[in-house]
């Protein structure tokens, strides 16, 4: 993806251009669109006695393909399926995307039976026309091509067909909302051309799309905004000081001694830096072509000042100095197997893939910053900011902070408007950071003068310039939290700079989240793993804690509304096809097979399975269960219960005294589904599994499962029939599909106690990031049960935990190592310090550092004991009894395991009050038989102390 930056820049460039052909033509080729959209007002009536007349009356122009607009031609024979298709299209308390595909679902069924050879074609273009007509004020006109031409410009992944509408629409109101309302130049224009035959347009939905088809149809503007190259710049540490000049944002061009003609304004750059620490250190962009420099202002950062002359300008867009892209860490990652670095040389060649892999690690390094900011001179603005949900920035003769490239430049023009000669590096950093560094998410903390605290919010948008306001018109949107006074309680003076980074002291952080209550409840939590991500560390570090308590709300919609689709979905999830239309027909009383398939229950049945031709299967099972002497049904195999009919007009009815009888729990079900009332309650988008040595590809993927049946000829007894099971894995696939708006997970415990090669099978390759669907590399596989064909979508994370005690973790499959990204929790005794689970009497600190410090010379650092054994104490005052049941019951144990019964190893770890050795003389039998008897004789007998005898003294003596 492209950074923000980059997205401003080529969105300008789109609005620019825009203004630049409609100055030439005042769009007189486009205006059409706005008045088709007014003309369809006074026109469309959804309940027209003639709606065929009505419905070919409404010109739909060149605003999808001719053989679109030939649909309409057959409402003559199908006039009312037609006029519930579009009743159903404008239902707005519906989803979109479950209206599109049942739009044109039946629109295909429709022209099946008209025009057998020919589709529909009742695409996502033809459907946003018929909303834009009906509602402009949300919808507007898709087109597929400049679709995707604008993701492509934006760096973005385009969206699966039948999403890409709707993936389209979220763009065009960012659009609108970032750009188009902020441009007066280009509002003004709009109305130029609209006359009083036009939808007026206010909210800007037509002009958006106008703007990105006249543009992105122009093919010199994409060539030219997608046409760049991409680079490695190499430096040598020795030779120049690339740490000052990052950390000072003093670099700004780059020695060119090869490629001198090919590289070009606009191209991008990794700053790779070699020596001991190789990596990347910054992505830059180019600012102009090469061209001979003989000063720069990083001059005196050279070692020894550089021969060559001819520089290349560029941008630093994302600085690692902080955390650099170290090559070591690239070794595993195959998008960098052929990366040109650590040769002689300056400047090198770099494949996109390669670019926009750095690109993603660089996004992925940051972290959420805490700020500490002046709402104007003494918070005079607090309250405006406040109420109007944004923070801004004074220094008004600055201007837009767009027109500045490096914080120097700003810095010199602050010294400019002052006019005394004074340095204000200060102030550029404010100015500098509210631009390019606070990103959303961040956390902002309202404070004034060097005493109060005012309250605290999060940001929520980037940088803008608003030219309405008076004042203050550098701004970010922040969702303010709370509001107050909390009074500094350490009697230090608050930093007095207007915007100041405090995430680099986190106790200070540490100790306002707690006096001003900041709940991590408001801080985005977007989830920042990798797709698949395996936390590891030994026992009792809080794996499995970690997962239920903070990755688990991550994956989890609290207090969402259940709808009737959900709730269908629920009820039918174990229930056979023949027994769901039974059902069906026990409410409908009478159908058609239309009807019959169009029931919630039937079509949450068709959502959840797999069946691929669902009318079939209706009319299969009715047939099957009609009665014998039914005169119009000729099926032979017929199953009981036997308790349908069908009359000469193909109408269905069922026999309710026989289904009282014999299906007496369908009425259940029935009751259940007729009094459904929504009910509001978390909704969990993850399932959790643990894995076991007979954990395998049937109960992770699928399988053939066995299933008893009453036999038809004999009720007493039962046969078995097979068919094919949803595993647990392929099942949370399914919804994560089905839902791809919204993250999804499995995690998975003890993940290295499964046999991954049996449990995956040929699925392993499926879960890497780049061959997910819709990536680059995307690939799907042909299950071997099904034979449906399967891929993994790309908002499905993959997490696992592993016990690095385990002895199966030196086995650990290859083939995970080399596609899971690996997360390492320690123990951490210092939480045993805290306030919370501190104990009196025994420093439970130094007591579980004590233990690790001598399990890892006697083992290693994996076999050390967790934090979390310490955590849960019934009586902190008194905590001895709390102590014999942990040591006997967790501590003990474990290390028996560990040591394998070399009793003098625990004694090692723990001292003698926990273990006692005894030399006791012992008559053996039948000696004569045995010579080395004596051997024996000597030998030491270990054995627990009895937990009766322990004392606090006997824990401190552990560390003491």
């Amino acid at each position: 993806m492209n950074s923000k930056e980059d997205q401003t820049s080529v969105q300008k460039k789109i609005i620019e251009k825009y203004k630049e052909l409609v100055k030439q033509d005042n769009n007189e080729d486009e205006v059409y669109k706005w008045e088709l959209v007014k003309e369809f007002q006074s026109r469309w009536d959804i309940d027209a006695e003639d709606f065929p007349a009505m419905i070919k009356s409404i010109n739909f122009s060149n605003l999808m393909f001719h053989h679109s607009k030939k649909f309409m031609d057959i409402s003559d024979n199908y006039s009312e399926d037609i006029r519930g298709m579009f009743k159903d299209l404008f239902n707005e308390n519906k989803d979109l995307r479950e209206r599109i595909l049942s739009f044109q679902k039946r629109a295909n069924e429709l022209f099946a039976e008209y025009e057998p050879e020919l589709k529909a074609q009742q695409d996502e273009r033809a459907i946003s026309t018929y909303l834009t007509f009906r509602y402009p004020e949300k919808y507007t006109f898709y087109k597929s091509s400049f679709y995707n031409k604008y993701t492509k410009l934006l760096g973005l992944q385009s969206h699966k067909t039948n999403e890409k509408f709707i993936h389209y629409l979220s763009l065009i109101d960012s659009f609108i909302e970032d750009y188009i309302t902020k441009d007066k130049e280009l509002l003004s224009i709009s109305k130029s051309y609209l006359s009083s035959n036009c939808y007026d347009d206010s909210n800007y939905k037509i002009l958006a799309q106008n703007i990105l088809f006249r543009v992105l149809d122009n093919s010199d503007f994409t060539k030219k905004a997608t046409d760049s190259n991409y680079w490695i710049f190499q430096g040598n540490p020795k030779a120049f000081d690339f740490e000052k000049g990052l950390k000072d944002d003093l670099i700004d061009n780059w020695t060119v001694t090869t490629h001198k003609d090919k590289i070009k304004n606009g191209d991008k750059v990794i700053i790779w830096i070699t020596g001991k620490n190789s990596g990347c250190y910054a992505l830059a962009e180019v600012t102009h072509d090469p061209m001979v420099i003989e000063e720069s202002k990083d001059d005196h950062l050279w070692n020894k000042k550089s021969k060559e002359s001819l520089k290349a300008g560029i941008k630093i867009t994302h600085n690692l100095i902080e955390k650099p892209i170290l090559e070591k860490n690239l070794i595993d990652l195959k998008e960098f197997s052929n990366l040109k670095v650590g040769n002689q040389g300056t400047n090198f060649t770099l494949k996109e893939t390669e670019y926009l892999k750095f690109l993603e690690l660089a996004n992925s390094t940051g972290e959420k910053k805490y700020w500490m900011y002046a709402p104007g001179e003494g918070a005079k603005k607090w309250d405006q900011f406040y109420d109007e949900g944004y923070m801004g920035l004074g220094w008004i003769d600055l201007g837009d902070l767009e027109q500045y490239e490096t914080k120097q430049d700003i810095a010199d023009k602050l010294m400019e408007l002052d006019g005394t000669g004074k340095k204000k590096y200060n102030d550029a950093s404010a100015n500098w950071d509210f631009k390019y560094t606070i990103s959303i998410g961040d956390i902002i903390i309202a404070k004034k003068g060097t005493s109060d605290y005012l309250g605290y919010g999060v940001v929520e948008s980037d940088y803008y310039y608003d030219e309405d306001r008076d004042t203050y018109k550098k701004c970010r949107k922040v969702s303010w939290k709370k509001k107050g006074v909390w009074k500094e309680p350490d009697e230090g003076p608050i930093v007095q700079k207007t915007l100041t980074d405090i995430t680099k002291y986190p106790k200070y952080v540490e100790k306002l989240i707690k006096l001003i209550g900041i709940e991590e409840g408001d801080i985005p939590t977007k989830m920042e793993l990798p797709l698949n991500t395996i936390i590891y560390g030994p026992p009792g570090t809080g794996k499995t804690y970690r997962l239920k308590n903070e990755f688990f709300e991550k994956f989890t919609d609290e207090q969402s509304t259940q709808t009737k689709e959900a709730f269908c979905e629920n009820l039918i999830q174990d229930t056979s096809w023949w027994q769901i239309i039974s059902i069906v027909m026990l409410d409908l009383k009478k159908a058609k097979v239309q009807e019959i398939f169009d029931h919630p229950l039937l079509q949450a049945k068709i959502r959840i399975s797999e069946n691929k031709t669902p009318k079939n299967t209706i009319w299969s099972w009715l047939q099957r269960h009609t009665k014998d002497d039914c005169p119009n049904v000729n099926f032979k195999k017929r199953d009981n219960p036997q308790f349908f009919e069908k009359d000469t007009q193909s109408t269905w009815t069922i026999d309710e005294e026989i289904a009282k009888a014999e299906t007496p729990d369908f009425y259940e079900v029935l009751k259940e589904y007729q009094n459904f009332k929504p009910k509001t309650e978390s909704k969990k988008r993850y399932v959790f599994t643990t894995f076991h040595q007979s954990f395998s590809y049937e109960d992770f993927i699928e399988g053939i499962k066995p299933k008893l049946m009453k036999s038809e000829e004999n009720l007493e007894s039962q046969d078995i029939s097979y068919h094919i099971e949803n595993g647990i894995f392929k099942n949370i696939v399914n919804k994560a599909i089905n839902d791809p708006n919204k993250d999804y997970a499995i995690f998975i415990d003890e993940i290295n106690r499964g046999n991954i090669a049996n449990i995956f099978g040929e699925l392993i390759t499926l879960i890497e990031e780049d061959k997910r669907k819709e990536c680059k590399n995307h690939i799907s596989a042909i299950l071997p049960y099904s034979k449906t064909e399967f891929w993994v979508p790309k908002n499905l994370y993959i997490i696992g935990t592993m016990n690095t005690a385990d002895r199966s973790v030196e086995a650990l499959d290859n083939a995970l190592r080399r596609r899971f990204s690996f997360l390492e929790m320690n123990p951490e005794p210092s939480k045993l310090s805290q306030e919370e689970f501190a104990c009196e009497g025994v420093n439970l600190e130094k007591l579980l550092s004590a233990i690790n410090n001598r399990i890892e010379k006697l083992l290693d650092k994996d076999y050390c004991i967790g934090h979390s054994y310490f955590m849960n104490f019934n009586d902190r005052k008194n905590p001895l009894e709390d102590l014999k049941m942990i040591f006997s019951n967790r501590i003990l144990p474990l290390l028996q395991e560990y040591f394998y019964g070399d009793w003098g190893k625990i004694m090692l770890v723990l001292g003698k009050g926990f273990i006692e050795k005894r030399v006791e003389s012992v008559t053996f039998l039948a000696t004569e038989d045995y010579d080395d008897f004596e051997d024996y004789d000597e030998k030491p007998v270990f054995n627990l102390v009895s937990s009766d005898t322990w004392t606090l003294e006997t824990f401190k003596k552990i560390y003491e």
